[in-house]
C-alpha cells in the first residue's frame, strides 16, 4: 500500500502563508488604534476580535466539508487572495461596522480557512509531530511580527492603514503557493514515517466520541484562560503606565512566548507525549497568571508585568500545538481535519467570550485583576480535564 504525503516546497509554502495569516494574533496592537478612530469602548474593541474568532473557527470547521479544489494549497492560494482583499479593505474602514465586516468577518474567516489548509498538509507529511507545530508556530510568529509593525506604524500617524504591510504579504505568499501546488511523493504506508497511515475512514466509537468531548473542554478551557489576558496585553501595558515602546516589547513577548510554545511542542513531544505537553502547559499559564496577579497590584513594574504576559504566551502556545499533535496521534490522519475541526470549536467559543468579557470587566471593575483571577481558575479546571484525558488514554 502506498501514501501520498506533502513535499518538502508544499510545507514550506503552507507555513508562509500560515504567517500572513497569523497577523491575525497581532490584533492586540490595533486596539489603541481602533478606540481612537472607530469606539472609545474597550469592550467593543475586544468584541472586534471575538468576532473574528469567531469567523475563523467557522472557517476551520467548514472547510474540511468543501470540495477538495478549496482545500490544500489550493485552498491556502484562494483564501490568502480573498483574505488580503478584505485586509485592504479593512484598512480603509470608515465605520466601526465596516471594520468588523472587513476585519472580522471576511480577514477572519480566510486566516481560519489558510490555518485548516495549512495545518491539513502538515499532517499529511511523514513527520506530523514535527511539520504541524513548525507550521502552527509560524501562525504565532505572524502576529509577533505584524502586531509590532502596526503598533509602530500607528505611533507614525498610519492609523487603520498600518494593516497594509500585512495584507501586501498575504497576497504576495497566495500567488506563491501555486508553484508548489503539485509538489508531493509517495511512500510505503508506516515505512519511513512517524506513524502508520489510514486511507479508510471508520464511525467514531463512543469511547472516542467522549475522549473527543474531553479533549474539546481541555482546549476551551485554557485558551480561554490565554485570550482573557493575551488578547488585550497591549492595554494591559496601558494600565500599568508603559509607554509606547514598552507597550510594543510586551506584544513581541507576547507572541515571541506564543511561538516559542507552539514550535517547542517538536522538540517536548520527542520525550513526552502529546497529553502531557498539555498538562505542562497548563501549569506553565498558571504561573505567568500567578504572576500578573502579583505585579498588576500596586504600582507594578510594566516590565515584570510583562514577563508575566510572556510566561503566560508561553503556555498557550504549547496548548495551541499539544492539542492538535493529540488529535492526530490518537485518531488516524484520515480523520484528523475533521476530528480537529470539532475541537477547534471550544478554541472558538474561547475566543468569542473572553476578550469580550475581559473588555467588559475592566470598563465595569477599572482593573484586570479580577479577570486574571478569573483566568486562573479556568487553567485549574483545564489542569483537571488534562489529567482526566491521560488517565484514559
Amino acid at each position: 500500500m502506498t501514501s501520498h504525503y506533502s513535499g518538502p516546497l508544499q510545507i514550506a509554502s503552507a507555513a508562509l502563508c500560515c504567517f500572513c495569516a497569523g497577523s491575525l494574533y497581532g490584533w492586540s496592537a490595533l486596539i489603541p488604534i481602533i478606540e481612537r478612530t472607530l469606539t472609545k469602548s474597550t469592550g467593543q474593541a475586544g468584541l472586534i476580535f471575538s468576532f473574528a474568532i469567531v469567523s475563523f473557527t467557522i472557517a476551520v470547521f467548514t472547510i474540511p466539508r468543501l470540495p477538495p479544489s478549496l482545500q490544500q494549497l489550493s485552498g491556502c492560494t484562494v483564501f490568502g487572495i480573498l483574505g488580503a482583499i478584505c485586509l485592504s479593505i479593512a484598512s480603509q474602514s470608515s465605520s466601526y461596522l465596516m471594520f468588523v465586516i472587513f476585519f472580522s468577518a471576511g480577514f477572519g474567516a480566510a486566516s481560519g480557512a489558510i490555518y485548516i489548509n495549512a495545518l491539513s498538509i502538515a499532517s499529511k507529511s511523514k513527520h506530523p509531530k514535527i511539520s504541524a507545530p513548525i507550521v502552527i508556530a509560524s501562525f504565532g510568529l505572524g502576529g509577533a511580527v505584524f502586531g509590532p509593525i502596526w503598533r509602530l506604524l500607528a505611533a507614525q500617524g498610519w492609523d487603520l492603514s498600518a494593516l497594509l504591510p500585512a495584507s501586501a504579504a498575504l497576497a504576495c505568499s497566495a500567488f506563491l503557493t501555486i508553484g508548489a501546488n503539485h509538489q508531493s511523493f509517495t511512500a510505503p504506508a508506516g515505512k519511513n514515517s512517524s506513524e502508520p497511515v489510514s486511507t479508510k475512514t471508520v464511525p467514531l466509537s463512543s469511547h472516542s466520541k467522549h475522549l473527543v468531548a474531553m479533549i474539546c473542554l481541555t482546549f476551551g478551557l485554557g485558551s480561554m484562560a490565554g485570550l482573557m489576558v493575551l488578547g488585550l496585553a497591549s492595554k494591559i501595558i496601558d494600565v500599568a503606565q508603559g509607554s509606547v515602546l514598552l507597550s510594543t516589547i510586551a506584544i513581541v513577548g507576547v507572541s515571541v512566548g506564543n511561538t516559542s510554545g507552539r514550535l517547542s511542542v517538536s522538540i517536548i513531544t520527542l520525550r513526552y507525549t502529546a497529553i502531557q505537553s498539555v498538562i505542562g502547559a497548563t501549569v506553565v499559564i498558571s504561573v505567568g497568571l500567578i504572576f500578573i496577579a502579583m505585579t498588576t497590584s500596586g504600582n507594578a513594574s510594566s516590565l515584570m508585568v510583562i514577563s508575566g504576559l510572556t510566561v503566560v504566551a508561553l503556555g498557550y502556545g504549547i496548548i495551541a500545538s499539544a492539542v492538535p499533535t493529540l488529535v492526530r496521534t490518537v485518531f488516524e490522519e484520515a480523520r484528523f481535519s475533521k476530528v480537529f475541526s470539532i475541537v477547534f470549536l471550544a478554541w472558538g467559543l474561547a475566543g468569542l467570550t473572553a476578550p469580550w468579557i475581559a473588555g467588559i470587566i475592566f470598563d465595569h471593575a477599572g482593573s484586570f485583576q479580577p479577570a486574571i483571577i478569573g483566568a486562573l481558575l479556568l487553567t485549574l479546571c483545564a489542569l483537571l480535564t488534562a489529567i482526566k484525558i491521560q488517565s484514559r488514554l
